[in-house]
């Protein structure tokens, strides 16, 4: 299992997030799939991609 920062994952995923609020519709549809990451308790997996 790979090592992640977690603080530098959850910048990402709410910058990602907050950009694509305040972007249009057409930039939204470009911006299709992210990947997060979950922490479940002490053990960190690895989300399904999610559909934006």
């Amino acid at each position: 299992m790979r090592n992640y920062n977690e603080a530098l994952v959850h910048q990402v995923v709410t910058s990602y997030l907050s950009n694509a609020r305040s972007a249009t519709r057409a930039q939204k549809v470009d911006l299709i799939l992210i990947s997060r990451l979950v922490n479940l308790g002490d053990k960190k997996e690895r989300a399904e991609l999610v559909l934006v």
